[in-house]
């Protein structure tokens, strides 16, 4: 098992998105070939921002990254990825409490997200308090209101 204490976050760079490509086209071709007609390179790369995504490291090694944006009051996460034979090992979790911090430091009400319906981590995400807000074809929204102390 992985241990939290090895996990650091950073910005990403511009060298890091080969991997950020190559982890997501790895984790979700097979969805979105099967709901959305297959994997289309030019979109990936003209939806891609440096600037809004964080890698998550195990030593030096990436293994995972996130990618969120402010829109208003709300925070929407729009990737997150743990490497394939790592996941179930603590790193989405750590990268759940980083996205949090994110939104608590943005000042946000509610993060919002798209996650494939037969997709596993929609239990993770409904572990951690995500609801179902509407089923939009392959994909439900999930949102989480969040309160602070």
């Amino acid at each position: 098992m992985e241990s939290a204490r090895k996990l650091i976050a950073r910005k990403c760079t511009d060298t890091d998105l080969v991997f950020v490509h190559d982890l997501s086209f790895s984790n979700m071709k097979e969805y979105v070939d099967r709901c959305w007609g297959g994997w289309k390179e030019e979109l990936f790369w003209k939806d891609i921002n440096k600037d809004s995504i964080t890698i998550i490291e195990n030593g030096e090694k990436p293994v995972g990254f996130f990618d969120v944006v402010a829109e208003g009051d709300a925070m929407r996460l729009r990737n997150i990825q743990v490497a394939q034979g790592l996941q179930g090992q603590g790193i989405g979790k750590y990268m759940m409490n980083k996205v949090f911090e994110v939104a608590q430091g943005l000042k946000v009400v509610k993060i919002i997200l798209r996650v494939f319906v037969d997709n596993p981590a929609v239990s993770f995400y409904k572990r951690l308090g995500f609801c179902t807000i509407e089923k939009d074809g392959d994909s439900l929204i999930m949102g989480k209101v969040l309160i602070y102390k």
